[in-house]
């Protein structure tokens, strides 16, 4: 396994190698095949992956300090969105529930980058609730016969294989899920590239819809029936600690771009500017060694519980930081100078999604302080 620095300046390298300076990026809704091949030609896959199945050997901490470094040299979070998802799946998804047969066949194609896995959990107009969710998935002379329709499947598009979240049972009022490997080309299975998002471009994504979609029995991952509480739950707390270093990686990119930006600004050495900028800086410094505590947790399994408050005060700085960054650009950039960073609006876009959950889980912190033992 390289030193951290090192894979830090690999990563960091590739963004403004690549990505950087390239706006037309920020334009599509595919990622395009040149990104995806030299992104397997410098060996940017399976960070987390042993290196037994060909993977570095890395873990949560090394993957966020990567992803931070993907974004604030290039200033685009599609991109990095794209390969966070796949790492994330490949080892907390196949790497933790998958048997040896099915790591035998995907680990060393997801270390390579040569296949993608994308998960699918939300459906139309339903979300991800698990009491609304509808697809199921039933029992069929050894096969399972799949029905439904999946939504806001993340590299969709590309993907070669799904994880598909289908109702298995109920246990009292409670669904019962159950996951399930299903290949792109699996009958029954028709995917259609979803609405594009007008953010977090070029990351692609997909919807789905199974009819009559037959899996064989050994294309079940992880436990019956528990899909949704073991995987599903698990994979929101992850996401949380991990996305947090994608939009900790676009805050540093405009802080350096606001400062740059600003060098023309007749009152740039006033202590009227100067106090602002320097509580943003103040507050990137701040938040960097609180993620990578966050990703320490998940190495240490202690996911179920300890990063939760911490993922919450990171949201809320965070929301915090870019609130304020955009009052005191406002104040020193034209309206068309800032419209041109597309990373503005790719910071919000993230920072909106889930931003209901954090709120009722922060209330009911509030809730749970005030309630007498």
């Amino acid at each position: 396994m390289a030193a951290l620095e090192d894979i830090e300046a690999h990563y960091g390298r590739f963004a403004r190698e690549v990505v950087a300076g390239h706006p037309e990026l920020n334009q599509g809704d595919r990622l395009p095949p040149d990104i995806r091949r030299q992104l397997r030609a410098n060996k940017m896959f399976g960070l987390c992956l042993p290196e037994s199945c060909g993977g570095q050997g890395g873990n949560a901490r090394t993957l966020v300090g990567a992803a931070r470094a993907l974004v604030s040299e290039s200033g685009n979070i599609g991109i990095a969105l794209s390969w966070l998802l796949h790492e994330t799946i490949s080892y907390w998804l196949i790497y933790r529930f998958a048997d040896e047969r099915q790591k035998t066949e995907l680990l060393p194609d997801l270390a390579a980058g040569r296949i993608t896995v994308s998960l699918a959990v939300s459906e139309p107009e339903i979300g991800a609730h698990p009491k609304h969710l509808q697809t199921e998935a039933c029992p069929e002379n050894g096969l399972w016969r799949l029905n439904g329709k999946k939504c806001h499947i993340t590299n969709g598009p590309m993907a070669d294989w799904f994880i598909i979240l289908a109702k298995t049972g109920k246990s009292g009022d409670r669904n019962l899920f159950t996951a399930f490997l299903v290949p792109w080309d699996a009958a029954g299975l028709t995917v259609a590239p979803a609405t594009a998002l007008p953010f977090l471009r070029p990351c692609p994504h997909a919807e789905i819809s199974l009819q009559d979609c037959r899996i064989d029995g050994a294309r079940v991952l992880g436990p019956l029936d528990r899909a949704f509480t073991e995987m599903a739950v698990l994979f929101r707390r992850v996401e949380d600690v991990l996305m947090a270093s994608l939009i900790h990686g676009g805050l540093c990119y405009e802080l350096n771009w606001l400062a740059n930006m600003a060098g023309p600004y007749p009152d740039a050495l006033n202590e009227d500017f100067l106090y602002p900028l320097g509580w943003l800086k103040c507050s990137i410094d701040a938040m960097a060694p609180l993620i990578e505590k966050n990703a320490e947790f998940l190495d240490q399994k202690m996911e179920a519980r300890k990063p939760a408050p911490l993922s919450l005060f990171l949201r809320t700085q965070a929301d915090t930081f870019q609130n304020r960054f955009k009052t005191l650009a406002a104040n020193v950039l034209t309206e068309a100078e800032l419209n041109g960073l597309a990373l503005i609006r790719d910071i919000d876009a993230l920072l909106g999604i889930g931003r209901q959950a954090a709120q009722n889980r922060i209330i009911r912190a509030g809730r749970e302080l005030l309630t007498p033992v």
